[in-house]
């Protein structure tokens, strides 16, 4: 996310963090319900999604 100090400088903190929280709701809505959406810092968020690797490489093998 773009410009959070901006916006918490001129919303304050509070304001902030309400929209910190509506993004990770977005994000969380988007991915399914295997990956973990982690914060790393003020403005920087990380996904992760877990595979099931031997589901995936088993599908490969019926095509």
């Amino acid at each position: 996310m773009d410009n959070l100090q901006d916006i918490n400088n001129l919303f304050g903190y509070r304001i902030g963090d309400k929209i910190l929280q509506d993004i990770a709701s977005r994000i969380q809505a988007m991915v399914s319900k295997n990956s973990l959406i982690i914060r790393l810092s003020g403005n920087e968020f990380i996904i992760i999604r877990y595979v099931d690797c031997l589901k995936d490489s088993d599908s490969e093998n019926y095509r």
